[in-house]
């Protein structure tokens, strides 16, 4: 049996201590792409109704522009996005977060998107509503904005605090986003409790309160795909482990032949090999054993730079080039890296 990393007994298995920090381009193309994730799960709740099965209510994060299939719905989209692009605080969030002097972790992320949520759903509904689609808007939460600093100003504090505190592991600003999405958390809570025996109403909380954590635990697929795995033992003289794993020492233990290929310990086991005319194709194949090594901390991942479940061409159209050809500088990495390497 191959597990999730949801059902592995330590919390922290398949943590990934994903970071955003880029320029201008990708941050721009992000917020664009948050628009049309957002607009494709509104779409759906507008066809299915609030009582949607939740299995359906999927992020499309490897959708981009160029998989809208109509000409009626590209020019849709486009007009949302100009929509969403004039509100003052998403204009000037690109040039915002390009400018931050330390790289932004995910709960400073969900903080920033929880800002322009509202605004996201509503040039969706406005575009929608002038198109005969609705008939009226879904009541949102106000955009609390930066509680009347200013957006450059609070930009301008975030890089001061980090700036003070550089000899320290944690920056001062991390504290105060903790506190924030704590705040928020509560305030969620809340709000799905006063509205516990409304089933119906799953889906409407899902797009509006739900969203930007979701998305931004969806994006993860795009560094790396699901993985599922099944551990072993080097031995079966732990005392503990039997405790523990062993029902209490009345267990038992299996032992599996392994054979060496390459200098390395596998086990060779039937399933899915492929994938053919008639369907997957059924073989054996040999699964390598990988030490666990526990480390004091996390491996960094530079999103901007590990979207290698990309295609070139999707890569550089959604997030590496603007709509005048202008390419990035995340882009320089992976021109200067083999593309297996980059993939990796």
């Amino acid at each position: 049996y191959f597990a999730s990393n949801d059902e592995l007994n330590d919390p922290m298995e398949g943590f990934r201590d994903i970071f955003w920090h880029g320029d201008e381009i990708v941050w721009k193309n992000f917020l664009t792409h948050y628009l049309l994730c957002l607009e494709h799960v509104f779409s759906i709740v507008l066809v299915g109704g609030t009582s949607i099965d939740k299995s359906l209510l999927n992020i499309p994060v490897f959708k981009g522009e160029e998989d809208l299939n109509t000409d009626d719905y590209k020019e849709s989209f486009y007009s949302m996005r100009k929509a969403f692009f004039s509100h003052d605080l998403v204009s000037k969030l690109p040039k915002l977060l390009a400018g931050r002097n330390s790289p932004i972790r995910k709960k400073e992320m969900v903080f920033y998107l929880r800002l322009i949520h509202p605004l996201a759903l509503d040039s969706i509904q406005s575009v929608l509503l002038s198109e005969g689609f609705i008939k009226e808007k879904v009541s949102l939460p106000t955009s609390f904005g930066f509680g009347g600093l200013g957006a450059e100003k609070f930009f301008d504090l975030v890089n001061k605090f980090n700036s003070e505190v550089l000899e320290s592991k944690d920056s001062l600003s991390e504290t105060v986003f903790d506190l924030s999405c704590n705040t928020l958390m509560q305030m969620q809570l809340i709000l799905e409790y006063n509205h516990r025996n409304e089933e119906h109403n799953y889906a409407k909380l899902f797009i509006v309160i739900k969203f930007p954590e979701e998305y931004l635990s969806k994006i993860e697929e795009m560094v790396y795909p699901n993985w599922y795995t099944a551990c072993f033992m080097g031995d079966c003289t732990n005392s503990s482990s039997w405790g523990k794993y062993g029902y209490n020492h009345t267990g038992v233990c299996l032992k599996f032949k392994t054979k060496e290929v390459n200098g390395l310990n596998t086990i060779s086991l039937t399933g899915v090999i492929g994938c053919g005319s008639n369907g997957d194709i059924i073989g054996n194949r040999d699964y390598t054993f990988e030490k666990v090594n526990y480390e004091d901390e996390f491996v960094e991942i530079d999103f901007f730079k590990s979207l290698g479940r990309l295609s070139f061409n999707k890569l550089y159209s959604q997030w590496y080039e603007n709509e005048n050809n202008e390419l990035s500088s995340c882009a320089d990495w992976v021109n200067d890296t083999p593309i297996d390497d980059w993939r990796k």
